[in-house]
């Protein structure tokens, strides 16, 4: 299996996070047949300007999201007791099919790049090292942060579930 051959530390060069002055590897460099699976705007992907906006809209975008959660369940509640629930199981089934293969994408960026890690360094570096280095930019850092902000979209699934008048579970409230 002459492909799995790690290209050695010493023969990478690696990538700088300017934002946190650190240099960083990504998968592809360690096994250079894996490259070609990867778009470059995955790899050279750079966090601060997301970090940056995260910064800027803490707390007040957060807390906008999260009120207008709140307000769907309890009007959008109100609204649809008297009426008609609707029949939305063509689009909440595309819904779930894009959400799904959007995890499944971010599971095949992430995944490999964290077994690598688990297998190549301690315990502790695994857990302890900054994410600039370990995971906040390039590939895995694109599909972190896709991942993150996608639990934006994610409250849409309560539309649904309001306005189809399917029970609310207590993870929704």
């Amino acid at each position: 299996m002459s492909f799995l051959i790690r290209t050695p530390a010493d023969q990478i060069k690696p990538y700088f996070s300017e934002a946190a002055q650190t240099h960083y590897t990504q998968l592809f460099q360690h096994f250079p047949i894996l490259e070609r699976a990867y778009f470059p705007f995955e790899k050279n992907f750079r966090a601060e300007p997301f970090v940056d906006f995260a910064k800027a809209t803490w707390p007040l975008l957060p807390l906008a999201l999260c009120t207008a959660y709140a307000l769907m369940i309890v009007i959008g509640t109100r609204v649809m007791k008297n009426r008609e629930k609707f029949d939305w199981r063509g689009p909440l089934a595309y819904w779930n099919l894009t959400l799904s293969l959007f995890s499944f994408c971010g599971m095949l960026r992430t995944v490999p790049h964290l077994l690598n890690n688990i297998t190549t360094l301690s315990f502790r570096d695994t857990v302890c090292t900054s994410a600039a280095k370990s995971y906040g930019e390039g590939v895995s850092g694109l599909w972190v942060m896709l991942f993150i902000f996608s639990k934006i979209p994610e409250l849409v699934d309560t539309v649904f579930i309001v306005f189809r008048k399917s029970k609310l579970q207590f993870l929704h409230w």
